[in-house]
C-alpha cells in the first residue's frame, strides 16, 4: 500500500494522470479491505490534486473522491443509519430529503 500511495503522487508530478489515478485507487481499496485510515490525509491531497489535474472531471477521480467519503465518513453511508441522505423514486419525479449527516457533508443542496 505504501509503495502504491507514493508512485501515485510521482505520477502526478510526471503528469501521468490516469496511472496516477489508478494506483491511487487501488492503495484506497485495499485500505478499505483492512479497516485502515493510515493514508487517509495523503490520499485526500492527492484527490485534490487529481481534481486540479486536465483529467480533474474523469469518473476515475470521482470515483476516488467517492470511496474517500466512504472511508472518512463509513457510519453516514451505513445502510442502517438512519440519520443518512434517503432518497425516493417516484413514478414522476425523484425526491430526496436532507438528514443532517447529509447537509453536514455537503451532498445536500436544498434543492428539490
Amino acid at each position: 500500500m505504501d509503495s502504491l500511495v507514493i508512485e501515485s503522487r510521482v505520477y502526478i508530478d510526471q503528469e501521468c494522470y490516469p496511472i496516477a489515478t489508478t494506483l491511487a485507487l487501488d492503495a484506497l481499496k485495499i485500505m478499505q479491505e483492512v479497516r485502515s485510515s493510515i493514508y487517509l490525509p495523503t490520499l485526500r491531497n492527492i484527490h485534490e490534486m487529481l481534481k486540479a489535474s486536465p483529467e480533474g472531471n474523469s469518473s476515475e477521480v470521482a470515483e476516488l473522491g467517492i470511496r474517500l467519503l466512504f472511508l472518512e465518513y463509513p457510519d453516514v453511508f451505513s445502510p442502517h443509519n438512519k440519520r443518512s441522505l434517503s432518497c425516493s423514486l417516484s413514478t414522476t419525479t425523484k425526491r430526496c430529503t436532507k438528514e443532517v449527516s447529509a447537509r453536514d457533508l455537503g451532498l445536500y443542496s436544498g434543492r428539490q
